[in-house]
């Protein structure tokens, strides 16, 4: 008759086995959340290096527009922006807008402090206000309040 030495088992038990499962499933339901947010920050921090390299593209071809035209004021050089801006500046118009992404020169966000006309200054052709989008993401700047926050269109 053969007999079994306990000391000689090798393996795991199916309770040793399950308890390890909860453990990792446990650690796992706090890290996945943890990290998606993580992600999501991320992206947002991307968004707004995109809003800002499209925000001083705008003013960099502004001014160079400007520079390079016989115009005495900005008021021509902004009829043609507001003129784009109502369906929004894209990357084809304006180079160092990131692909994905465009500007709205005349925004509702004027109205919120008080701004009436132009989203630039005619004096100084200075960017006053503009609207960044990329798909469902945008983010506002106002001069008086600078940028917002990252915001989901509705």
């Amino acid at each position: 008759m053969k007999r079994f030495n306990l000391s000689n088992n090798k393996g795991f038990t199916l309770t040793e086995m399950i308890v390890t499962i909860v453990i990792i499933g446990i650690l796992l339901s706090i890290l996945v959340p943890g990290m998606l947010k993580y992600i999501e920050k991320a992206k947002d921090k991307q968004f707004m290096v995109n809003a800002r390299s499209a925000y001083i593209a705008v003013q960099d071809n502004l001014l160079e527009t400007f520079g390079s035209s016989n115009i005495v004021t900005f008021i021509e050089v902004i009829a043609d922006y507001q003129s784009k801006g109502a369906a929004g500046l894209t990357a084809s118009d304006i180079e160092g807008i990131p692909e994905t992404g465009n500007v709205i020169m005349d925004i509702k966000a004027m109205n919120d402090i008080g701004l009436t006309g132009n989203s630039i200054d005619e004096n100084t052709g200075e960017i006053l206000a503009l609207e960044y989008r990329e798909g469902n993401k945008y983010i506002q700047y106002v001069k008086a309040k600078g940028w917002t926050n990252v915001a989901v269109s509705p």
